[in-house]
């Protein structure tokens, strides 16, 4: 692919747009935003300018405006601005609540809230993205971490147990820490201990430090 063999953060985003003006509702495309506006945090501003002025223009021309603003509520949170990062993915909510990315990543940034209520909507959303989307092991890990945090361990280990072999890297001693986490809540603690030493294990692996 044409994209992936240029290393010119200005051609990358050319060759985005014009992706964008041939189908503006592929994922992908999104995505690949979200991945360049990540790789651009340490480098020019002028460039994160950019990719935000192509989802703004999205949503002024009343196009894939779920979508756009679920990318941009994903750059505001690698940018650290979780109102903003909120904000849009309510908006992106609104607008398609059907579409399961939306609804589980508003689930994930309600479940980090300080209000209860703010718990009990995003379990209510974690519960029907997972009803709709069974197989989706990330829709399935925000659920279980949800259900740690309303201390419904059991239920919790239900769902993330059968997780560990879908992950790799951060996400999976993600998953060990939680599942130590849970083991010793439920009066387990030599299988909270063998969890948390595969999390240290992962931690201090230089091939899963991505």
């Amino acid at each position: 692919m044409i994209y992936d063999q240029t290393s010119n953060s200005n051609e990358k985003l050319a060759l985005l747009q014009s992706a964008l003006n041939y189908d503006i509702n592929f994922l992908p495309i999104y995505q690949r935003l979200i991945t360049q506006f990540r790789d651009q945090t340490s480098a020019s501003s002028e460039q994160r300018a950019k990719i935000e002025l192509l989802l703004n223009e999205s949503i002024a021309d009343g196009e894939s405006t779920a979508i756009a603003h679920f990318t941009i509520s994903n750059l505001k949170s690698l940018e650290g601005k979780k109102e903003d990062a909120i904000w849009h993915i309510e908006r992106a909510f609104a607008l398609d609540p059907q579409f399961g990315f939306v609804s589980n990543n508003l689930a994930f940034m309600l479940s980090n809230g300080t209000d209860e209520g703010d718990l009990d909507r995003a379990y209510d959303l974690a519960v029907n993205t997972t009803k709709k989307f069974p197989e989706n092991a990330d829709f399935r890990h925000t659920l279980g971490s949800i259900l740690i945090k309303k201390g419904q361990f059991d239920d919790a280990l239900g769902q993330l147990e059968p997780l560990i072999d879908n992950f790799r890297a951060q996400k999976k001693r993600k998953i060990h820490e939680e599942l130590s986490f849970i083991y010793q809540n439920l009066g387990k603690p030599k299988l909270s201990q063998a969890h948390n030493q595969r999390a240290k294990n992962l931690a201090q692996s230089p091939q899963n430090k991505k």
